[in-house]
């Protein structure tokens, strides 16, 4: 369980076995973990290599969706989100972020807890990225809004 290498290995056999079962274009996108427990993909770094991990004739059909929530509980600091963007970029690229999951959070930045909360709320503030935001063309980007449920 705490073995990353093997841990990378086995995730992307499994990708990569679901991905050859389906012939076409179907694409899965991988969410961003919050990093908590022995889990992978909580680091840009990580989702990298298990992409890369992948057969080459299957890797294109392989982008990523992230939890601003997710962001957060990791340690990153979305309070400077162009710092935030420009990594991603430069560590994956940003024509691989097909979805983002718009959340604050209930609890502290680096924390490696996955705990949604309203929009402006919460610990994150800063839940919601704007389209087009640093000339990035979000507006490609599927947004999906998770706050928690009225009670």
């Amino acid at each position: 369980m705490d073995n990353r290498a093997a841990g990378l290995e086995r995730n992307a056999a499994g990708y990569a076995e679901c991905l050859q079962s389906v012939p076409g274009d179907v694409e899965v996108w991988i969410e961003g973990t919050a990093g908590s427990g022995t889990a992978l993909g909580a680091r840009f770094e990580e989702l990298r290599d298990l992409r890369n991990a992948l057969p080459d004739q299957i890797r294109t059909r392989v982008g990523f969706c992230l939890d601003t929530a997710h962001l957060h509980a990791v340690g990153y600091d979305l309070a400077r989100v162009d710092s935030v963007w420009e990594e991603f970029d430069r560590v994956i690229g940003f024509e691989l972020l097909k979805c983002l999951h718009l959340n604050d959070s209930r609890v502290a930045r680096g924390s490696r807890v996955d705990r949604h909360e309203w929009i402006a709320e919460g610990k994150n503030r800063t839940g919601a990225v704007p389209p087009d935001h640093a000339g990035r063309a979000f507006g490609r980007v599927v947004k999906i809004i998770e706050t928690p449920k009225a009670g």
